[in-house]
């Protein structure tokens, strides 16, 4: 226990649902030991079930492709005005920023003009894949970077900042699932979809896997199953998926696991997602449909030859990628059912998933994050 007469605070900002997990784990840890910590700031549904009390769900600020963040525009400088005012009216002990970059070092950006105490990122932003000049950025605002894979340590140092590994939660999260799990024996094959979090991707991706889903049954008899996000109106989308024959499973963000576990093959966007169908060892494809426009902005900044992590960690093509114009029914449908009718090729796929695990399990964690934030509060 914290023993100070003043309370400490910390002020945080997860922009999306990833980073709302992940964050409240070490929330959910750091109360546990330090339950007079005060915790605000921009979350969802985990983070306030952990004790944060949340300024702005994160819905407010997260909106996807250049066309709605316009459309948002003015909604998301206002939440960003308001939490600068905020932190100038009650500064914390320490800011947390949780991926999301283009709002989190915007946010820094502001506060640093008055802000005297230390902001903390934790989940690196994909810097190495997108935007190597926010690094620069980084270096400026950020006192320290707490990542969860070992080869951000050495892109950061080469840039002079000071970068730590704490762990991978997710992997972490994953390990203890399967200490507990096994898959369950199913007569039929099952494919999984998760065509996304958020409403334009989800319509998009949706939308371009009509074709594979019905090219796909009518080559295998199989169960297909869609696991779908909180975030996501199924009224908009019931037509396509009772016409498609597929079954909804609604993601308690307890049974996700379970889900992709049980699943012989996911079909997925890159993203969290994809990483989870890695951890557990399942056999899958990542998929993206962007706005057109979008695609050509991000090919334009992309810095590397991948954008599944798990094949840029390996630096080889583990899982195929379909982006854009290579989405293809017949793409899809030839990769799935190799997948699910080649065993050699399906357990060569399985195996280098494993090879990845082992690297990540065996890298030293020296200080977990909330070893380091309790750290921080400490000397404040």
């Amino acid at each position: 226990m914290i023993n100070n007469s003043k309370n400490k605070s910390i002020f945080i900002i997860a922009g999306e649902q990833s980073g709302d997990a992940n964050a409240s784990t070490i929330i959910d840890e750091l109360l546990k030991t330090n339950s007079e910590v005060t915790i605000t700031g921009i979350g969802g549904f985990e983070l306030e079930k952990a004790g944060m009390k949340l300024l702005y769900h994160y819905r407010e600020v997260n909106y996807i492709g250049l066309y709605s963040v316009l459309s948002n525009i003015n909604k998301i400088k206002n939440v960003l005005k308001k939490c600068v005012e905020y932190i100038k009216n009650n500064p914390p002990d320490i800011v947390i920023l949780v991926d999301f970059p283009s709002f989190n070092l915007k946010f820094a950006e502001k506060i640093k003009e008055f802000y005297k105490g230390k902001i903390i990122y934790y989940i690196s932003p994909q810097v190495w894949v997108w935007n190597t000049r926010r690094v620069k950025k980084i270096k400026r605002l950020i006192d320290k970077m707490m990542v969860i894979y070992p080869f951000e340590i050495e892109f950061y140092n080469k840039f002079g900042v000071d970068a730590i590994y704490v762990g991978n939660p997710l992997l972490k999260r994953v390990e203890e699932f399967l200490n507990t799990h096994r898959k369950i024996p199913n007569n039929k094959k099952v494919i999984t979809i998760l065509p996304g979090s958020r409403d334009e991707e989800f319509r998009r991706n949706l939308q371009a896997l009509e074709n594979p889903i019905k090219q796909i049954k009518k080559q295998l008899d199989c169960n297909i199953h869609l696991l779908l996000s909180k975030n996501i109106n199924l009224d908009k989308y019931k037509k396509c998926i009772d016409n498609l024959g597929i079954e909804i499973i609604e993601n308690t963000g307890k049974n996700n696991y379970n889900t992709i576990l049980n699943s012989d093959l996911v079909i997925t966007k890159f993203g969290t997602s994809a990483t989870e169908c890695a951890f557990l060892e399942t056999p899958f494809i990542t998929i993206y449909k962007a706005n057109p426009i979008n695609y050509l902005i991000a090919k334009a900044v992309v810095k590397v030859k991948y954008v599944t992590l798990i094949n840029i960690i390996s630096d080889s093509l583990i899982v195929k990628e379909f982006i854009q114009k290579d989405m293809t029914a017949e793409n899809i449908c030839n990769e799935a059912l190799k997948i699910l009718n080649n065993d050699t090729y399906r357990e060569q796929m399985i195996n280098k998933f494993k090879q990845v695990k082992k690297i990540l399990l065996e890298y030293p964690v020296k200080k977990s994050a909330t070893e380091i934030i309790n750290e921080y509060l400490l000397r404040n």
